[in-house]
């Protein structure tokens, strides 16, 4: 339906989708609908394919780097087997620790999501950035882990000692680091506020 919508030239399409489309290497046609893609625009970056990285293996890469230019967005959480299989229970979690070298073998870019949660010991959460790095990720994102009164309405951990233990993680490793790393929310690590007036900074 969004291909049938899209035009390059006249500049139409349907709006970006707001809702999260969980793992899209499930949809067993994804790559006949990335192929029609291409087809439609043959130098369109075809990005955000956000997975688990599970599907990914050396077959299903070497199929998505025919596509390129494309855009991957890895959720690896851990690089650790057994760490990651306790987090994930995705059940093919070696594959999707090994995605990031074959991706990189491939040329595809590709950012790293860690989600530091509690269960994580911070010795892995550090591992896991030093291993994107190694294999060249575009980004590594670390998308600090919440909860709200709803979905939680006892604290299932103390949100705010953990976020701090993840900036100063953050503040130590990032100038050891080829690969950008940012947190998100970004404003989280921020320790002075100043207000800027028409370019002036007020006190």
């Amino acid at each position: 339906t969004r291909l049938k919508y899209y035009d390059v030239e006249a500049k139409l399409g349907l709006p970006y989708p707001v809702d999260d489309t969980g793992e899209i290497f499930l949809n067993r046609d994804l790559l006949e609908i990335l192929k029609a893609a291409r087809a439609r625009a043959p130098e369109a970056l075809i990005d955000d394919l956000t997975t688990h990285g599970n599907f990914l293996d050396a077959d299903m890469v070497s199929r998505l780097a025919e596509l390129k230019p494309i855009f991957v967005v890895i959720s690896l959480n851990s690089a650790d087997l057994q760490w990651r299989t306790r987090v994930m229970r995705g059940g093919q979690d070696a594959v999707g620790i090994r995605a990031c070298t074959l991706l990189r073998e491939k040329g595809i870019p590709f950012i790293g999501s860690i989600v530091p949660w509690p269960s994580l010991p911070l010795s892995d959460v550090e591992n896991s950035i030093r291993y994107l790095d190694r294999e060249q990720a575009y980004l590594i994102r670390i998308c600090l882990p919440s909860f709200t009164r709803f979905s939680h309405p006892t604290p299932p951990f103390d949100s705010r000692q953990l976020w701090e233990r993840v900036a100063e993680l953050v503040e130590r490793i990032r100038p050891e680091l080829s690969t950008p790393l940012l947190v998100q929310p970004s404003w989280y690590l921020r320790r002075e506020i100043r207000s800027h007036i028409d370019g002036v900074i007020r006190n």
